[in-house]
């Protein structure tokens, strides 16, 4: 996407009209302006807010909306009713919608009317996640860390449940807490930072995400009760699957599958807290294993068949059916 002033920051139609004429100038000019006659370009797009900027007689190809995230998430301070609309817009413009979540899935269906609509989940390159853990160090910020690690990689943003963390680093003192990303909600997690078992690297390169992942213990995805852990399909599960890691998870409910299937826990509340000190203890015995060579072979195989080459080759043959 063009460098814009993020128009969510603020509730601004008049921004959310600049930005969406940007997007528009930004696709007639990098996309259809080069087009070679007769050529018919494809555009595919995550944003709502190309709702607003897609109408017009220069954009004439196929239009595909990947619907990633719960609309709450792309409309943040402005008004949500607005984004309603450009999404719908979107909908009614597109050739065909792809959704990662069963509940966007049901949220976006009856817009959709007769356009296909394929849910076609996040996923991961499992083999270059693999081969990168394999041939790399600890990571430096961990060199030194004591104990077990449960560890959580991604953006530290109002969907993070920083309560129940705090409460699990007091309650398990001997586990160290290691949350890798950007902190977008420094207010809450603010209680966190006191504790002497959590720890905070920040934002971390891509190519090192896997270093990270291979020095946990256990997994978390502790995201707090509301519309994102009711749509998200989060991309970390399919990298912590790759490497086999154990994985304790609050109620997503795109993971619900895996936890009836025995890849990963599922607990909220005090549960998650004694559940997390569960799962140190099982890795006692057997660090490095993932929990069971068994187990982390069926996690691995999950990964490989969340590979984005699957998904991008399911998404080409719906664009193919289509006529592109």
């Amino acid at each position: 996407m063009p460098l814009v002033i993020p128009p969510n920051r603020v509730n601004s139609a008049f921004f959310e009209r600049l930005a969406a004429a940007v997007y528009r100038e930004f696709l007639i000019r990098e996309v259809y302006t080069g087009a070679a006659p007769g050529e018919k370009p494809v555009t595919l797009v995550e944003h709502p807010l190309y709702g607003e900027a897609l109408p017009g007689d220069e954009i004439t190809g196929p239009v595909y909306y990947d619907c990633i995230d719960d609309l709450a998430l792309y409309a943040g301070l402005a008004e949500l009713s607005r984004y309603v609309t450009y999404q719908r817009r979107l909908v009614e413009r597109s050739t065909a919608i792809f959704v990662t979540a069963r509940r966007l899935e049901g949220q976006i269906r009856p817009m959709a009317g007769a356009r296909p609509l394929v849910r076609i989940p996040n996923g991961v390159d499992a083999a270059w996640f693999i081969e990168k853990a394999a041939g790399a160090v600890r990571p430096q910020a961990l060199t030194g860390v004591p104990g077990p690690v449960a560890g959580y990689i991604g953006m530290l943003y109002s969907w993070i449940d920083y309560e129940l963390l705090a409460a699990a680093a007091r309650s398990l003192p001997k586990v160290t807490f290691v949350l890798v990303g950007p902190i977008v909600d420094p207010e809450r997690a603010a209680a966190l930072r006191s504790l002497p078992n959590v720890l905070f690297p920040g934002r971390v390169p891509y190519t090192e995400v896997p270093a990270f992942v291979a020095s946990f213990d256990v997994c978390l995805i502790p995201f707090r009760k509301g519309p994102i852990a009711d749509t998200t399909n989060p991309v970390k599960v399919f990298e912590y699957f790759a490497l086999g890691k154990p994985v304790l998870s609050t109620q997503v409910a795109e993971l619900e599958p895996f936890a009836g299937e025995g890849l990963l826990r599922m607990a909220g509340g005090e549960e998650f807290v004694k559940v997390l000190g569960e799962m140190v203890r099982e890795m006692q015995p057997r660090a490095g294993n993932s929990g069971g060579t068994t187990v982390a072979q069926r996690r691995r195989a999950v990964a490989f068949d969340h590979s984005w080459q699957v998904h991008v080759r399911h998404m080409l043959n719906v664009m193919a059916q289509r006529g592109r």
